[in-house]
């Protein structure tokens, strides 16, 4: 098994500052993150009022990062537990 292979790849959303700050408005574009599975500490369900109310999951690193996944909180638990086998 590689290194990399111990990662898993979660969708999240990035604050376009440099776009906010020409039109005044909140805008954000699509990328991933890559964290090891057991660094998370916990996670929970989430809805982004910020971003037209999408379903997402908080997730809370043991070092003290958050972010949003932004899958649903099944796809989320489904995507860590076959990571795992």
């Amino acid at each position: 098994m590689a290194f990399t292979d111990r990662f898993i790849q979660l969708p999240i959303k990035i604050y376009d500052t440099a776009n906010a700050e020409l039109t005044g408005k909140a805008e954000y574009f699509d990328s991933f993150m890559k964290v090891l599975p057991l660094e998370i500490s916990n996670y929970k369900p989430m809805i982004d009022e910020d971003n037209d109310d999408v379903e997402c999951v908080s997730v809370y690193m043991k070092n003290g990062e958050k972010f949003y996944a932004y899958l649903t909180f099944y796809q989320f638990e489904e995507l860590l537990n076959k990571h795992q086998r």
